[in-house]
């Protein structure tokens, strides 16, 4: 097996260079600058699209700084789970962003936002040309369209300004990680009137498991145009380039197999977790992932009468998937054989969407009230085919001791997966799932934000959609596939949602709140229906969300760091999940299980506690648990009992040690234990999964515009697994190892 050789000797001879070259800068690096890290921001547009402070927003709101994003080593938004104690994260690595916020999945198009606009959720998003990320619990639909109850993140770009500045940014570090990165932007006219930003990023890095490889490409220009103080024209755009080893789930150790049929009891205590080397590839050494991203954002920016503003956003996208790979999904006790699956993807989709925002001030009875009116509209359209086959044990693979000899070799191309490979031959079945498929959302919005008696707002918001989505496909051959798309099969829903808040000032630094907002998510999956086996199913319809929550929220009087405490009610319901019968899943079907509730406490702190001591702390006690349907009483898979995330840092403001400063961060999450058995006989329950623990360490010196950083992600090397779907006993992952990254960063 090949293994990393490559260690951070490369970085001991990059900072020794840029130390000369500090030094010849005289008097600009004898000056030693001191700023600390800023853990903390004090306004937000997220939650309701019109600019307030944190305090004042009636929702919880998680302000992630460029500061907190290097820090945390947060290199894609998933890894928000360091700085969220209420969320859960899966540690799979296949190219597709997804979060679980209070125990809810947030996947799909609605994973992420990238200035507000609805993104791909099939996209690894990297964050070299974000300068912070928002995550916002509860109900968005109100401002954003169909989404899911638990929350949504939305990644704030790096915008043009006329202040010229920038940075150079070189890392390396073990696991052969190196990664070059360059901001600049400035005034490109003598008026200041146009100017521009260009980030680009460039990242080559193996990985804790075998042959595993990355190599992420970025380039983010944009420009603005200024034709007065009022009115401004934004241009950005983004190209994202990915290509890296995909890295699948490797399934439970299942007993007690019938050596005929090849059956087994689903009873959990056939189910254990097996015992295998953390870099232990669980797939073919060839599999790969290629992605292609390209972005523009046209951005109108007009303010007038005073205190109203008119903005309009168009957005196109464009997203090339090409990805072939194989997984483990059970390995039999006896033989120690790992049954596999290989799948892979071709697809290519795009996105048109455009929204107007009308907002501003108006007065009713001597006091100022603020009216916000949306309109909007959302267009995707997803074309491509995916090959899928099941190996079985008929390769003789296992994952104690791998011979990937025996595994056939990926494919490059959709012809030549099914055509004449004689390995596929002997597997129990090969099938080609090809097709169109998309949707059209279209929404008026209307909110307004009250303010009858000083200290006091009342928010009221209402959203109209019309969701229009249409699929044409086949199935389930090269042969059917080859013959083309049939017609359209139509699904529209309509909806109405709500969204309400008070927040009252208690003084002028505390803040009380209380809101309520509902959601609504279209479905069009099908149920299995045993009555027409052979038939599509019957339609599972909507989903639909409620969400309660009252709180507090405070600042210094200097808005130097900013608290938070929350309690909250979230429900959906008329929820499922893919059929726990790998054959029905693999058909697409899909399984109703009632409703699903989430109550707890959130408490969240950051900012700068004294001149130089940053801290970013995250705790949460939560109850998540199916309150209706077939599996009433059972607890979530993704949601933690309790958790604490804390990250701190302290930077020396004066004396000998001016400049340097250490920190870190603890990560802890108790899971539910023990879990829901969804995979066989109902009323038994899985031990499998272990409590999230990580704990990161960092070291750093500032000196002028120069800053040197040594850090190491879970330097405990500690060891945990966690779930990837709502199936335990194939869809098993592990936290990768310990980590050391060295990095220089030069600001001019």
């Amino acid at each position: 097996m090949r293994r990393s050789t490559r260690s951070l000797a490369y970085f001991c001879t990059v900072v020794p260079f840029f130390s000369v070259i500090a030094h010849a800068q005289g008097e600009q690096v004898d000056e030693v600058v001191v700023t600390g890290k800023r853990f903390s921001y004090e306004t937000v547009e997220s939650a309701n699209k019109v600019p307030l402070s944190v305090k004042d927003t009636p929702q919880s709101v998680k302000v992630i700084t460029e500061d907190v994003i290097e820090f945390a080593g947060i290199r894609g938004l998933e890894d928000t789970y360091k700085i969220d104690a209420g969320s859960h994260v899966s540690h799979l690595d296949d190219g597709f962003a997804r979060n679980y916020f209070r125990g809810f999945l947030v996947d799909s198009d609605n994973a992420f936002k990238i200035d507000g606009m609805r993104a791909f959720g099939t996209i690894d998003l990297d964050l070299t040309a974000m300068e912070r990320i928002e995550v916002i619990k509860g109900s968005t639909s109100t401002m954003y369209g169909h989404g899911p109850i638990g929350g949504m993140t939305n990644a704030i770009s790096k915008k043009p300004t006329a202040d010229f500045g920038g940075s150079v940014d070189l890392e390396a570090g073990t696991y052969s990680r190196y990664r070059a990165a360059f901001d600049i932007h400035g005034a490109l006219t003598a008026d200041d009137k146009l100017s521009g930003r260009l980030v680009a990023s460039y990242l080559d890095e193996e990985g804790p498991v075998d042959y595993f490889y990355r190599k992420n490409i970025v380039v983010a220009p944009s420009l603005k145009y200024e034709f007065t103080e009022n009115t401004a024209v934004t241009l950005m755009t983004q190209y994202q380039k990915q290509d890296f080893m995909p890295l699948g789930n490797f399934g439970v150790r299942v007993a007690n197999i019938n050596p005929v049929t090849g059956a087994y009891p689903r009873a959990a205590s056939n189910y254990t977790i097996p015992d295998v080397a953390r870099d232990t590839l669980v797939g073919q050494p060839d599999q790969f992932f290629n992605s292609e991203l390209q972005y523009g954002r046209l951005l109108f920016e007009h303010a007038f009468a005073d205190s109203w503003r008119f903005r309009a956003n168009a957005q196109y996208a464009k997203l090339d998937n090409l990805y072939f790979q194989s997984q483990g999904v059970t390995t039999h006790a006896e033989s120690g054989e790992t049954d596999l699956e290989i799948f892979g993807g071709d697809s290519e989709s795009k996105i048109k969407s455009a929204e107007i925002n009308l907002y501003g001030d108006i007065e009713l009875g001597g006091r100022n009230h603020t009216l916000f009116l949306g309109a909007d509209i959302y267009d995707t359209e997803t074309e491509g085919a995916s090959p899928y086959a099941w190996l079985g044990t008929n390769t003789g693979f296992s994952i104690y001791s791998p011979d990937y000899s025996v595994l056939p070799r990926t494919q490059r191309r959709l012809r030549d997966y099914t055509s004449s490979n004689p390995a596929l031959a002997d597997t129990d079945y090969v099938e080609v799932y090809g097709g169109l498929n998309g949707y059209t959302e279209v929404g008026l919005t209307a909110q307004t934000f009250l303010r009858p008696a000083d200290g006091l707002i009342i928010m009221l918001g209402a959203r109209y959609a019309e969701y229009e989505d249409f699929r044409v496909g086949t199935c389930c051959d090269l042969e059917a596939y080859d013959e083309g798309y049939g017609p359209k099969d139509y699904f529209r829903n309509y909806a109405t949602t709500y969204q309400a808040g008070v927040t009252y000032a208690l003084n002028q630094r505390l803040n009380a709140y209380v809101s309520y907002g509902t959601t609504f998510t279209p479905r069009n999956e099908f149920s299995y229906d045993p009555a027409d086996p052979t038939g599509d199913g019957n339609k599972i319809g909507p989903e639909e969300g409620e969400a309660y929550e009252i709180g507090l929220k405070g600042d210094a009087a200097d808005q130097r760091f900013s608290w938070s405490v929350a309690l909250f009610q979230i429900a959906r319901t008329n929820i499922s999940q893919n059929n726990p019968d790998p054959a029905l899943a693999s058909r697409g079907f899909r399984v109703k299980i009632g409703e699903q509730r989430a109550r707890g406490i959130e408490l969240d702190f950051q900012g700068e506690i004294v001149s130089g001591w940053s801290v970013f702390v995250s705790a949460a006690a939560l109850d998540n648990e199916f309150v209706e349907g077939e599996f009433k009483g059972y607890p979530a898979w993704f949601a933690p009992k309790w958790g604490v995330s804390t990250f701190s840092s302290y930077q020396f403001q004066d004396g000998p040690l001016t400049g340097f400063g250490f920190g870190g961060g603890v990560v802890y999450k108790k899971v539910v234990d023990p879990k829901p058995f969804f995979g066989g006989a109902r009323g038994q329950t899985l031990e499998l999964f272990d409590d999230v623990f990580e704990v990161d360490a960092r070291a750093f010196y500032q000196s002028g515009p120069w800053n040197y950083s040594l850090a190491i992600t879970n330097v405990l090397d500690d060891k945990y697994y966690s779930p990837s779907y709502g199936s335990p006993f194939y869809a098993i992952n592990v936290n990768p190892g310990r980590q050391f990254v060295g990095s220089v960063k030069y600001k001019f």
